[in-house]
């Protein structure tokens, strides 16, 4: 049995919300099953709070991060953040 074949889209650069839905919207629009962003501290949101802005906006996307940066928070408070989202 095979597998289909899927793209996803990589979002880096700094977004406010209204952006980060309209791509999310955009990318569910044109066939991309997932979106990933990275994490990084000069970014305008935190990458959970864009892929939560992100899932509001989208029904069938996956949404990722490439790398969570541990040494930016503290591990309890991202897996909180993680089990919220």
């Amino acid at each position: 049995m095979t597998r289909p074949f899927r793209f996803s889209i990589q979002a880096s650069v700094p977004r406010p919300a209204a952006e980060w839905r309209e791509l999310g919207r955009r990318a569910e629009d044109l066939g991309y099953s997932a979106l990933s962003v990275s994490d990084h501290l000069d970014t305008e949101m935190a990458p959970l709070i864009a892929l939560a802005v992100t899932a509001e906006a989208t029904r069938n996307l996956r949404l990722t991060t490439l790398v969570l940066s541990n040494d930016f928070r503290h591990p309890a408070f991202l897996a909180k953040q993680a089990a919220t989202l």
